[in-house]
């Protein structure tokens, strides 16, 4: 669901910088700087068969003249049912500073096997500023609580710097 439209390979190459996922569509003046997927753990969440993470940096213009930008994490899940129908707020806690950034943009689809949800959420750059800063850092989704790896750390920290 990240990049079901269109061609994903074409707007997410490899940028050649920490790890990280680029694209850039001239037609549309838009592109994005990523992270690679990250698989969360969450210990008490075992309904769920995956949740994946991803931070986005996304921008409009050119890379000499953005007109405007946004950076956004994105949690896209798999289970058998929904999960985050009801609850879907989104609270990071950094060391003891919470950074709530409240209900997502929700995607969802079903397949006999499975039921897939995109959560989206707009994050600032100093939000994103405490939370590599901190020591301990825990997530809380809809009623999961879990945490994020040092790797997503320097993954964030290198979008940052790309940025």
């Amino acid at each position: 669901m990240w990049a079901d439209v269109g061609s994903a390979s074409q707007f997410d190459q490899p940028l050649g910088y920490g790890g990280l996922r680029a694209g850039y569509d001239a037609a549309q003046r838009v592109g994005h700087i990523s992270t690679p997927s990250v698989y969360l753990d969450f210990p008490k969440g075992d309904f769920l068969k995956k949740v994946e993470s991803r931070l986005f940096y996304l921008y409009k213009g050119d890379k000499t003249n953005i007109e405007d930008s946004v950076y956004m994490i994105g949690f896209l899940s798999v289970a058998k049912e929904y999960k985050f129908l009801k609850s879907n707020n989104l609270t990071i806690t950094a060391d003891s500073e919470k950074v709530v950034l409240g209900k997502a943009h929700r995607f969802y689809r079903q397949d006999p096997a499975s039921a897939k949800e995109l959560l989206l959420y707009k994050i600032t750059r100093a939000q994103l500023m405490k939370i590599v800063k901190a020591e301990k850092i825990s997530v809380q989704l809809g009623s999961f609580a879990g945490g994020l790896s040092n790797e997503s750390l320097t993954l964030i920290n290198n979008l940052l710097s790309a940025s």
